[in-house]
């Protein structure tokens, strides 16, 4: 594929990667110190029964679990199969097809590193998304989700610190997607959607990352 195509194909994106590059850290920290935040602890947003508490890996998180050896037992295909109303990406062997990683839950739906106490078993190593919670970056403009931790004390050190990892956590996440989408695209793979899959009728999963293509069994989910 060459540049041209790709830029063209990717316009959105690399209009919004210019965005976030541009982004006035100072700004993006004053509004966090405005609207407060210190964590609690409480451990909702890392518990399934509080909501959507799946954890998406960019790539330099998945560098830093696998540099503590936590890849391999902790980290799952981007897929969810608990939702019987979607769909999977499917090729013309069946195998089933996402388009990255995200940390593996408990039968719960807890987070795999979640402890008895809430604390994070990974802390130091944590993914980006939880580093920047509950804040994150929209086309540019910083939104929040729901937290217990909102309307708290945060010092203009804090804050700043806070600012500058949601900036950068968008970035990549941005970048990584260009990269996925064109070495899929250079793949020459044709993929078709596909009523949800059950489990327990899938063998292989193929997992496309910025590294290019793994195979994922699904005994190991």
């Amino acid at each position: 594929m060459s540049k041209s195509t790709s830029s063209t194909l990717f316009s959105p994106i690399y209009k919004e990667l210019e965005i976030v590059e541009n982004l006035d850290i100072d700004s993006i920290a004053s509004q966090i110190e405005s609207i407060g935040f210190k964590c609690t602890r409480c451990g909702k947003c890392c518990r399934g029964s509080f909501g959507d508490n799946s954890v998406l890996l960019n790539s330099e998180d998945l560098d830093v679990l696998e540099k503590d050896s936590l890849k391999a037992d902790f980290v799952i295909p981007m897929i969810d199969f608990s939702d019987m109303n979607g769909y999977q990406l499917v090729d013309e062997d069946g195998f089933v097809h996402t388009f990255g990683w995200m940390l593996k839950r408990k039968q719960n739906m807890d987070c795999i590193f979640l402890e008895k106490d809430y604390r994070c078993r990974i802390y130091d190593s944590r993914p980006y998304l939880c580093r920047t919670y509950p804040f994150f970056l929209n086309e540019g403009t910083l939104e929040v989700c729901e937290c217990e931790g909102l309307g708290k004390s945060i010092s203009s050190e804090a804050a700043k610190e806070l600012a500058t990892l949601i900036v950068h956590r968008k970035s990549v996440e941005l970048k990584d997607t260009i990269t996925i989408y064109e070495k899929f695209l250079e793949s020459g793979i044709t993929l078709e959607e596909k009523d949800s899959v059950a489990l327990s009728e899938i063998f292989r999963i193929i997992v496309h990352d910025t590294k290019g293509i793994s195979e994922f069994m699904s005994d190991r989910l």
